[in-house]
């Protein structure tokens, strides 16, 4: 694994985004925006283990005690490696209970996603709703 600073180049390798700046520090992304490193790896199989754990280490708020700056809100590349490298090192030791745990993950979040849409619907039907009444 490679976390470097993204500088808009085109990427060949299996790779994905963590954003940098703002209240949302160390949140990963599937595409590249203006503050962001990119983390590059050599398989799918890393991104997907990588992704998900950069996304359980921004839902627990662990990048949140290493955020510098007094307006907007950032993290140093190197504290972004350490923790990363960290919490790598951890999961490792427990390979089927981390499985395990990131199958159940990327299940309740496509259910979110489903339910996400469906709510987004139902408003967008209310508001149908509305218009043929006035």
């Amino acid at each position: 694994m490679l976390i470097k600073t993204y500088k808009g180049k085109n990427i060949d390798q299996p790779h994905f985004f963590i954003l940098n700046k703002g209240n949302n520090c160390g949140k990963p992304l599937t595409a590249a925006c203006a503050n962001c490193f990119v983390c590059l790896v050599n398989t799918d199989e890393e991104k997907e283990f990588y992704y998900w754990l950069c996304y359980a280490l921004w839902q627990t708020a662990q990048f949140e005690p290493y955020l510098a700056g007094s307006v907007i809100p950032f993290i140093h590349i190197r504290d972004v490696k350490s923790i990363v490298a960290n919490a790598s090192v951890k999961v490792r030791q427990k390979p089927v209970e981390y499985q395990k745990k990131l199958t159940a993950l990327i299940e309740i979040d496509q259910q979110h996603k489903a339910l996400s849409k469906q709510l987004n619907l139902l408003a967008e039907l209310k508001k149908v709703l509305l218009r043929n009444i006035l």
